[in-house]
Parts: C-alpha cells; structure tokens; sequence
C-alpha cells in the first residue's frame, strides 16, 4: 500500500484514490460497465476528474459512491487520518 502520509496535493490524492479504486481501468460504480468517457473535471475540485457510463448515460467522478463523496474538505484532510 502506498504512504498516504506522502501525498500532499490534491491532485496527488485523486491519482490515488484512481490508482486504488480502478487499477485496471474505470468502471461505472453503479452498473460496473467499462465503457466510459472522460467529461473534463469537478467545478469545485478541479483535481476531481468526472466521466459519463455510456451504458447508462450518466455522470460520476473520481469520488461517487465512496465514503468521500460529498464530503468539503479535500482528499489532503481526509488521507493523513487515514493513516
């Protein structure tokens, strides 16, 4: 496992979350399908990068359907307590 403690940036702390959560490629949290586009990135995190499930023509991002989805802070709050 990778030392959280480490990654400082929030771009960092998305590659991680990306890496961890789709180490061979990503996949619709909902339906699992691996037919997805890339849409650009969160407004608000920009290191947050959204996709499109063409199964089911709708739109998630590096944290839905995780226990940070939703959350203000950013992943460099959350990684250290972790840890």
């Amino acid at each position: 496992m990778s030392r959280l403690n480490d990654l400082i940036g929030g771009e960092k702390c998305h590659e991680e979350v990306r890496r961890m959560r789709w180490p061979h490629g990503t996949d619709c949290p909902r339906c699992g399908s691996n037919k997805v586009v890339k849409r650009g990135r969160n407004y608000r995190h920009r290191a947050c990068r959204r996709y499109t499930c063409r199964n089911r023509a709708k739109c998630f991002d590096d944290l839905t359907a995780t226990i940070f989805m939703g959350r203000h802070p950013p992943l460099s709050v959350w990684f250290p307590l972790c840890t």
